[in-house]
């Protein structure tokens, strides 16, 4: 049998009665969510919209205003603020529901490996959970991912899709929430396993960087975590 050299595939498909198509909606829920949103507006034809919405510092350095004006005579000129705003709103919409696509597997793995886990979506709720352990913790500070398996134990997971995106700023809110921890008394036998992901390696350029970062934010001085808390980082 002669063989064939295409890539093999596979097709996800969204049945309600399927329990694995189940977790995957729940996972792809913000994606699929942009998706219905662009359908919905191609289907209204308001894509003006999106035009509209773009700042005055986009409409002039990528042209817009000057497009609009050519484009009273020029039907291609006219077609090019359509065109720059859809794919800004696209992209932009897109990267934050990737990270929301990132933590939602995260949360069905955890969910999965044992039903004992607890593990909380909303912000309210992990910031109580990490407070029954850390008692007076009440930072706004967005951790991706908490879970609490048995008392007194939390995991707390940061996660990036890449490493090299945003600047040294970015790099040390990674280790915020954990500096956080270490200035407030813990209970009696807690513990922390503060975990930081990236998604992505790319070329690992900045691995280094982030994880000098991350010593500087969070090691600069000795943890205060009471007299019986422990907090461990990976």
């Amino acid at each position: 049998m002669e063989e064939n050299n295409f890539q093999e595939r596979f097709l996800l498909t969204l049945c309600k009665d399927k329990e694995n198509a189940q977790i995957a909606k729940i996972i792809l829920k913000s994606p699929l969510g942009l998706t219905q949103e662009i359908t919905q507006r191609l289907f209204e034809n308001n894509f003006g919209e999106v035009k509209d919405n773009l700042d005055s510092i986009k409409q002039f350095t990528a042209g817009i205003t000057r497009s609009e004006e050519i484009g009273k005579s020029y039907s291609l000129a006219r077609f090019y603020p359509y065109l720059f705003s859809f794919h800004q709103f696209v992209h932009s919409s897109y990267r934050a529901r990737q990270g929301k696509a990132l933590e939602k597997l995260f949360k069905e793995v955890i969910r999965q490996s044992s039903h004992k886990f607890m593990v909380p979506d909303k912000e309210k709720d992990k910031q109580r959970l990490m407070s029954e352990v850390f008692k007076g913790y009440n930072s706004k500070l967005d951790i991706d991912v908490v879970a609490r398996r048995t008392k007194g134990k939390i995991l707390a997971l940061q996660l990036r899709s890449r490493d090299d995106t945003g600047g040294t700023t970015a790099k040390g809110s990674l280790v915020e929430a954990l500096r956080r921890v270490m200035k407030i008394n813990a209970e009696k036998d807690a513990k922390l396993f503060y975990l930081i992901g990236i998604w992505e390696k790319i070329k690992s350029n900045q691995k280094n960087i982030t994880i000098s970062k991350i010593y500087e934010c969070a090691f600069s001085r000795l943890p205060s975590v009471g007299s019986s808390g422990t907090v461990k980082s990976s």
